[in-house]
């Protein structure tokens, strides 16, 4: 019992936003403040005057740094931030084994987000079952918000995700797959390449280079 209480006080203690009204926060190699509208919460996305779209990483003593979702405008210094609502992915990927279509929103827990994903499962022969999953994936900047030359590296972020579920074959039986990549933003649209490691009970594992197509909204 006092492990699973130790353990619901760190998750609760891990979802809990952290709050501050007047911020200072890091973009690029330039210190801004800003006073905000309502408090900022870990995990929340801004759209700043550039109309660059940035997530919250974390706050603390009124110092907030941000990582860079999407680039559509050079830095402003000084710019006001607008909080928006959470941030939506749809994205589908194509591999030598399976093709999924991935689903995910931001939550306070960023950069990790809840993923839900749902697809086909072949070989050379053809379709061999259903896949259905549910897991998280997270996104680790290459670059933080460091000023760069290079947008492949600005916009660029390393990828990591697992999903659990079913595979449907007639019959219903575990699968889980899990995978890591590179993924970069043009804009709203992102792209992103990877291999991944998908495993089923009857089927066993099968390693599965895929790429994938996304939009962010």
């Amino acid at each position: 019992m006092r492990r699973i209480a130790a353990f619901l006080i760190f998750l609760i203690l891990l979802v809990t936003p952290v709050f501050s009204d007047s911020l200072t926060y890091v973009y690029g190699s330039s210190l801004s403040s800003t006073e905000m509208g309502d408090s900022a919460k870990a995990g929340r996305m801004y759209v700043d005057e550039s109309g660059n779209l940035i997530a919250l990483r974390s706050v603390s003593n009124g110092l907030a740094v941000f990582d860079k979702i999407i680039s559509r405008g050079p830095y402003k210094s000084g710019s006001t931030l607008t909080a928006r609502g959470p941030l939506h992915e749809v994205m589908a990927t194509g591999g030598l084994s399976n093709a999924l279509a991935f689903y995910s929103i931001s939550t306070p827990l960023y950069p990790l987000y809840p993923v839900i994903a749902a697809g086909a499962d072949y070989t050379s022969s053809g379709i061999s079952g259903v896949l259905v999953m549910a897991g998280v994936h997270v996104d680790v900047p290459l670059s933080g918000l460091w000023n760069s030359q290079f947008s492949l590296i600005l916009n660029g972020k390393l990828t990591g995700w697992g999903v659990a579920g079913v595979r449907v074959t007639g019959s219903v039986e575990f699968a889980c797959e899990y995978g890591f990549g590179y993924r970069h933003n043009l804009g709203a649209f992102c792209w992103g390449l990877g291999v991944s490691w998908l495993y089923t009970v009857a089927g066993g594992s099968r390693i599965n280079p895929y790429l994938g197509l996304g939009v962010d909204i």
